[in-house]
């Protein structure tokens, strides 16, 4: 009977044991639909559309040529339904002329992760030691129709070319170096001469001796 009533006991365990089990299943699979539930937009339905950082940052100096600038917005800005809208909000100036700038943006769907972020790329690339600016229109928008309702300016310049200053660097080094290879030469040239009269002196004595036998 003892038997029987342990086995009874050990029976209920396992089965709270699976029924614990299969609600936590249960509760791990509802996190993700929970969660979703948001508007997509990344930062709720009634809060504003905001610049969170850019790369560059508003103000940076000596910024490098293959520095990718990406904006981090507050919200999802690439989405489908304002994609084409917000690909015109975005110009480049390098030294106040108009630059030809290509907007890239991420597909929400596949790549949720950067539905906040822009990524500019200049057509002919960073200049160096140049001033750029970049302006974003304020009727850039995001999924959820938030805009950002203001024009928004990130001014930055770019390291100084070091090309110019390296080729008279490369010069002072070559003139440097012309000096001693000069005296070198003429130190190989002495050496010389001094080889060819101990080797003609030798010949002279080796004969001298020869003919005085």
């Amino acid at each position: 009977k003892r038997v029987s009533e342990r086995g009874i006991l050990m029976q209920k365990g396992r089965l709270n044991l699976l029924v614990l089990l299969t609600l936590s299943f249960c509760l791990l699979l509802a996190i993700p639909v929970i969660a979703g539930q948001g508007d997509g937009s990344g930062g709720g339905q009634g809060n504003p559309l905001e610049l969170v950082s850019s790369n560059p940052a508003d103000g940076d100096t000596g910024v490098a040529l293959d520095t990718e600038i990406r904006l981090s917005f507050s919200k999802n800005v690439v989405n489908m339904t304002v994609k084409d809208i917000n690909k015109n909000c975005f110009s480049l100036y390098g030294d106040n002329q108009p630059i030809e700038v290509e907007v890239v943006m991420a597909d929400d769907q596949i790549e949720p992760e950067y539905k906040n972020d822009i990524v500019l790329v200049a057509g002919e690339g960073l200049r160096s030691d140049t001033s750029y600016i970049i302006k974003v229109a304020p009727e850039l928008q995001s999924k959820s129709g938030a805009a950002l309702d203001k024009e928004l300016v990130i001014n930055f310049s770019t390291a100084a070319s070091s090309g110019s200053a390296g080729t008279d660097t490369s010069k002072d080094i070559t003139d440097n170096m012309e000096q001693p290879e000069t005296e070198g030469d003429k130190g190989i040239s002495t050496t010389v001469l001094i080889i060819i009269a101990v080797i003609a002196a030798g010949v002279l004595i080796y004969a001298y001796t020869r003919r005085k036998k």
